[in-house]
């Protein structure tokens, strides 16, 4: 049993030297896209593999030689066609420039700083450094005219910049009322209207900052002039003043104190005052503005102060005709009225 293994190993062996087996690569399977095979590669033989006889392998040595594609092999690059490398100013993608040998694309410059500037100047709109904002997006806009973006910025930065300036005038002349200085307020609230017509707190302040000065100018005016209200319209002008005036005064010390003086004003020109009247018994007396006396000796009239004019009269005798004014507060003032100058 022995002796036919090891014949038939032997006969193995012999057979194995004389045909050789050469083993063949095994290639993973890989899924690539169908791809027709040309005729000149279909009629190219198979690959030799030795042991086969002579005449083929000549056969296959004068084939056509095929070149397959690297799998691994970047891409070429596409083309970059001419109406994709730039787009409208206000468009989302950014705009393109060919490069030398038109492979490649960059960012426009000039688009680039338009978005830095518009970037810029929101940045400052959120900070409330209005006019920073508005400077800057005024630069993308000369850069971009059309862009609605900048156009929004630019409306909410104007708008910002209008309710800040109606806040500071309203402050300013909120403390120029609560400082007296009535005129200044007037100044700022109509500067407000200015800016906006409707703008109701200007609107408030410019009627009662008017009102407030027209009450001071007319008290001002009895103030400085008291012999003024000698006059029965003027002093009803007064008294009505008074009236409008203490709704106000409360909230105005100044204006409390002018009052006050101008209510004494008022008190002294309504007092009447004591005035006696001496004569000769033969003149006769008239009092314009009270009446006519007759002929006396002496007469007490209570004369409210003011002017007032006195004229004697006598038969043969030149007249005479005296102008008297009445203080306020006098001490029981004498007129003399005597008609002497005797007529030749």
């Amino acid at each position: 049993m022995i002796v036919l293994l090891v014949a038939a190993g032997g006969l193995i062996l012999q057979h194995l030297q004389q045909h050789p087996v050469v083993p063949q690569t095994t290639v993973p399977h890989e899924h690539t896209p169908e791809t027709p095979v040309s005729p000149d590669i279909a009629a190219v033989p198979p690959p030799i593999v030795s042991g086969e006889p002579e005449s083929q392998v000549s056969q296959a040595e004068t084939a056509p030689e095929v070149v397959l594609p690297d799998r691994n092999a970047a891409p070429a690059p596409v083309p970059i066609l001419e109406d994709e490398m730039k787009r409208e100013p206000g468009g989302q993608a950014p705009v393109l420039e060919k490069v030398a040998g038109g492979n490649a694309a960059q960012p426009d410059p000039t688009r680039k700083r338009f978005r830095e500037l518009l970037s810029l100047g929101l940045a400052a709109l959120h900070r409330r450094q209005y006019r920073e904002a508005r400077d800057t997006l005024q630069k993308a806009a000369a850069i971009d005219p059309e862009s609605d973006e900048v156009r929004e910025a630019l409306t909410q930065v104007d708008h910002a910049l209008k309710l800040a300036q109606l806040d500071r005038l309203q402050r300013l002349a909120t403390a120029a009322e609560g400082n007296g200085q009535w005129s200044t307020a007037l100044e700022q609230y109509l500067a407000a209207l200015t800016i906006d017509p409707n703008v109701g707190f200007a609107l408030r302040g410019r009627q009662r900052t008017m009102h407030r000065i027209t009450i001071s100018k007319r008290i001002d005016f009895y103030l400085n002039q008291p012999e003024t209200l000698f006059d029965d319209r003027h002093l009803s002008n007064a008294v009505q003043l008074m009236l409008d005036a203490e709704k106000v005064a409360p909230q105005d010390p100044d204006l409390a104190a002018d009052l006050k003086k101008l209510d004494q004003l008022i008190t002294a020109a309504q007092t009447p005052v004591r005035v006696t009247i001496t004569s000769d018994n033969q003149t006769d007396v008239v009092v314009y503005k009270v009446g006519r006396l007759g002929r006396f000796e002496a007469h007490d009239l209570r004369l409210r102060p003011g002017p007032y004019t006195v004229v004697g009269t006598r038969d043969g005798y030149r007249d005479v005709r005296l102008n008297v004014t009445v203080n306020p507060g006098a001490t029981s003032p004498v007129v003399h009225v005597v008609c002497k100058e005797e007529i030749r």
